[in-house]
């Protein structure tokens, strides 16, 4: 029991200590395992329509990870809800045809919302964090909007629009995150310091009278 014991605390000291290191990991895992052919369907499988939920769930997963508060979540829904709704207002005055449009389809082409959802979830760890967060989910990012283009869903234009639209959003929410000083943890030898027993010798001079007492840290 003792040793089931002290494997289940190793893994979670290493969790602990690396578990920046952890996400993405888990990233990829997801990735791949959505990535993988699908079995379903004689269609190529690019896994976008998954990629827009993961990277966006990605990045405020990191970002409560990083902060360990919702201000950051709270820019990215803000982001990426505003991207979302203008790509649908843009589709509608657009008006343009998908390349596999056919007559009673709607025409809805520019921009790709689905290119919109991913970029903006990486283009918020790049803007909120830095690029070394957002590089991973930026090639995902990418691989959605050849997804989109590969498929006949989109033309090449319409996710560099997505692009510009994630951008322009991720620039009016999105902010560069400073941790503030109760983020910041305390030295560990100031910590051993705080719990040892002092004796600390303590004068006082009031009109004249003085006085010496002890006080106690521990």
């Amino acid at each position: 029991m003792s040793s089931l014991f002290l494997a289940a605390k190793k893994a979670m000291s290493m969790f602990t200590l690396g578990r920046w290191k952890i996400f993405p990991v888990l990233l990829a895992i997801c990735l791949a395992l959505a990535l993988a052919p699908s079995r379903l369907s004689a269609e190529t499988f690019y896994g976008d329509d998954y990629l827009i939920f993961l990277i966006p769930a990605y990045a405020a997963g990191y970002s409560y990870y990083k902060e360990r508060q919702f201000d950051g979540i709270l820019r990215l829904g803000l982001s990426l809800g505003t991207a979302e709704l203008a790509s649908e207002g843009l589709k509608r005055v657009t008006n343009k045809k998908r390349p596999n449009w056919k007559p009673g389809d709607a025409k809805r082409s520019f921009p790709s919302g689905h290119a919109v959802a991913a970029f903006s979830g990486a283009m918020f760890l790049h803007a909120r964090y830095s690029f070394k967060e957002a590089a991973i989910p930026y090639v995902f990012a990418a691989w959605t909007a050849y997804g989109r283009v590969a498929r006949d869903k989109h033309h090449v234009e319409d996710v560099l629009g997505s692009v510009a639209v994630s951008g322009i959003f991720t620039f009016i929410f999105v902010r560069p995150y400073e941790p503030s000083t109760d983020d910041l943890e305390m030295p560990a030898n100031l910590i051993e310091d705080k719990r040892r027993f002092n004796v600390v010798p303590q004068f006082y001079y009031d009109r004249g009278d003085v006085a010496a007492t002890f006080g106690f840290n521990f």
